[in-house]
Order: structure tokens, then C-alpha cells, then sequence
């Protein structure tokens, strides 16, 4: 079984509260720089937007618009809600 088919089966059978899934973006730069990574997140937020999973960032993005990394902010930098839909849509 696949990395996105375990990811499906989890959020359909294995996470047994009622409330979604908050998950952290926080992949940095490193992005833009690995073209295929863009598609692999579009296949990991299809399986995660159909469990309702909620999206979360720490503090502002990079100058490239892109997460940040936990590496690269400081430990009492807060989350803020964010749309890994409307990151994707100029990083495509």
C-alpha cells in the first residue's frame, strides 16, 4: 500500500474523534526547488480536503510564499489557519 492510500485509510477508518484533522504545512522552500513535490502535495490534499482536515502554518510565510519550516522560526511562533488550496494555485 501506497503513502497516499495509507493517508486515505487512516483519515477514513483509523482517526476516531469527530472533529477534522489539523495538519501542519511546513514544508519551506526546499518546493521550489523539487518539482515533483508540488504534485505530491496536490495528491496529499485531495485525501486530506475529502476528511474536512484543517491547515496550519507557523507564523508568515517565506518571502516565497512558501510555509515555513519549524527549523526556521522560533518556538513560540504561533499557528495561524491557513488554505493549502489557495497556496497551490500560484505554486503549481
Amino acid at each position: 500500500m501506497g503513502g497516499i492510500e495509507m493517508l486515505s485509510r487512516i483519515l477514513r477508518v483509523g482517526w476516531s474523534t469527530d472533529r477534522p484533522l489539523t495538519l501542519l504545512a511546513a514544508w519551506g522552500g526546499l518546493i521550489a526547488f523539487r518539482p515533483y513535490l508540488p504534485s505530491l502535495l496536490r495528491d496529499i490534499l485531495q485525501p486530506t480536503s475529502a476528511a474536512g482536515c484543517d491547515w496550519v502554518v507557523l507564523g508568515d510565510p517565506t518571502q516565497g510564499g512558501h510555509p515555513r519550516h519549524p527549523l526556521d522560526v522560533r518556538a513560540d511562533t504561533p499557528l495561524q489557519l491557513s488554505s493549502v488550496d489557495r497556496y497551490l494555485e500560484p505554486h503549481s
